[in-house]
């Protein structure tokens, strides 16, 4: 796990201080996808919302950026709970969990109107 302090800052809600719930979320998430395929991870969710994906690196918050620097070009993330989410990237079939994003500020997305 990664901890920084300018991250926390500039991004609030991206740290490891979880609560005892978002530790049984996370922890139940993880669970559960050991049990799938890697193509059953990426196929959950609805078609154009997928619940897990990749993402360019250079589409992140530029304070997560530099994490990824010589590690990785593509993030990947799992979506827990609402706007949960975790960061990290894949190597093979590892899952390398670098980022808790409990306020889905790493990424952000203009909201729709519906």
């Amino acid at each position: 796990m990664i901890r920084n302090d300018k991250l926390t800052k500039s991004i609030p809600g991206a740290n490891w201080d979880l609560s005892f719930d978002e530790w049984h979320r996370l922890l139940t998430v993880l669970q559960e996808a050991t049990k799938l395929t890697w193509r059953e991870v990426l196929n959950q969710g609805s078609p154009g919302s997928p619940r897990n994906h990749h993402h360019d690196v250079t589409a992140l918050h530029h304070d997560v950026k530099p994490l990824f620097h010589g590690v990785a070009e593509t993030a990947f993330r799992m979506r827990l709970d609402g706007a949960e989410r975790i960061w990290g990237y894949t190597t093979g079939t590892t899952f390398w969990i670098m980022l808790f994003d409990r306020n889905h500020q790493v990424y952000q997305i203009e909201k729709r109107h519906t």
